[in-house]
């Protein structure tokens, strides 16, 4: 089909008896930026690895740029990966390094050389041409690694946690580096992390996995706003959404913690057991506020992050939740919360979610 660089039909992977990958479908149209993430061990890499033909596919089909790749040898797929550790040879210099793979496909050295200062000049690493790997910082050495896949001139860029070896301000460094050379190339990315501000960053669109399966496929915004279940919900946004058990009934949730309150009529419909969810953003130390208190509890820990302060609180009969709050205050003191109602979420005992967000479409 025209238009997808890349498209994964109903992909498997079985290790032995174990099934790590179930039923993977994905399109992803030329030039997009498709981030997988997920917790450690959800299936992301080995997703990532059958798409460059490094494990076999158990069951379903691989096809890039309109060709199935079952069967075709990774040199020949069209694609180039970053990996999370950068595989640099440390007897060659940096643009012996990024030419190595063109040398091995015998091109000529004038467009060798060609496509190794025009990635170089890219990644601004030009200057670094003639070190060796070991006088290159960590981020010298990953964008080295990025260069080496970018002068292939690959259908398919692949990035396996690229940034898990940086630290946090590196980290952050490069993540904006990765989003201008995409916008610069427009080359399709396969970009896996279990790092979920990587993912809200850089994703035109971000697939959530989960013990090998899809959990949801969305835009940063209809991942974060309307998540189609309490896994997704609890596993985007930092810190994670509030959890709190109960039941619907006449279109009011009530729980144990004493809260009782009128569902919005998008989520009146629900019936039974429940649970609802509310981010630290939306769920507010009471003070001048318009809102009416709803929530009891007595404040555990606060954590001042410059533009908000994160209030930890023991409810009373409940959970501890995560509010946000204006100014400190004293430890353990007893603090009503308030919450704007068109920004809840319920989910079903099972974890699916209930409803939409208001204004955002269905779930």
């Amino acid at each position: 089909m025209t238009g997808y660089a890349l498209q994964l039909h109903e992909v498997a992977k079985d290790f032995g008896a174990a099934r790590v990958v179930e039923d993977f479908s994905l399109d992803v149209a030329d030039g997009e930026l498709i981030v997988l993430v997920g917790p450690s061990g959800c299936g992301k890499s080995t997703l990532l690895r059958m798409i460059a033909g490094l494990e076999d596919v158990s069951e379903g089909a691989v096809v890039i740029a309109g060709q199935e790749m079952n069967h075709v040898p990774p040199g020949r797929r069209g694609i180039a990966m970053v990996f999370q550790n950068y595989a640099l040879y440390p007897h060659m210099t940096v643009a012996q390094n990024m030419g190595f793979a063109l040398r091995n496909e015998r091109l000529p050295a004038s467009e060798i050389e060609r496509r190794v200062d025009e990635a170089a000049d890219k990644l601004k690493i030009g200057q670094l041409l003639s070190r060796k790997p070991a006088q290159l910082s960590g981020g010298q050495r990953q964008r080295v690694a990025i260069g080496r896949a970018i002068v292939r001139e690959p259908d398919v860029f692949l990035f396996d946690e690229p940034l898990s070896n940086l630290d946090a301000a590196l980290r952050v460094q490069t993540r904006v580096e990765i989003a201008k050379l995409h916008a610069d190339l427009g080359n399709t990315i396969i970009y896996v992390t279990h790092d979920q501000v990587e993912a809200m960053t850089l994703a035109d669109r971000i697939v959530v996995m989960n013990a090998g399966r899809v959990e949801q496929i969305g835009t940063p915004e209809e991942i974060y706003t309307r998540p189609r279940s309490r896994f997704v919900a609890a596993f985007i946004g930092t810190p994670m959404m509030n959890f709190i058990d109960g039941r619907v009934a006449d279109g009011r949730f009530t729980s144990g913690s004493g809260l009782a309150v009128a569902l919005p009529p998008r989520l009146s419909a629900a019936d039974g057991p429940a649970v609802l969810g509310i981010r630290p953003e939306h769920l507010r130390i009471a003070g001048s506020a318009a809102w009416e208190p709803a929530l009891h509890g007595r404040l555990q820990v606060q954590e001042y992050l410059g533009e908000r302060m994160l209030m930890h609180v023991a409810l009373d009969h409940g959970p501890e939740v995560v509010a946000t709050g204006a100014v400190a205050l004293p430890q353990d003191e007893t603090v009503r919360m308030t919450f704007d109602h068109e920004h809840l979420h319920l989910f079903d005992p099972q974890g699916r979610a209930l409803g939409a967000v208001a204004g955002t479409g269905a779930c």
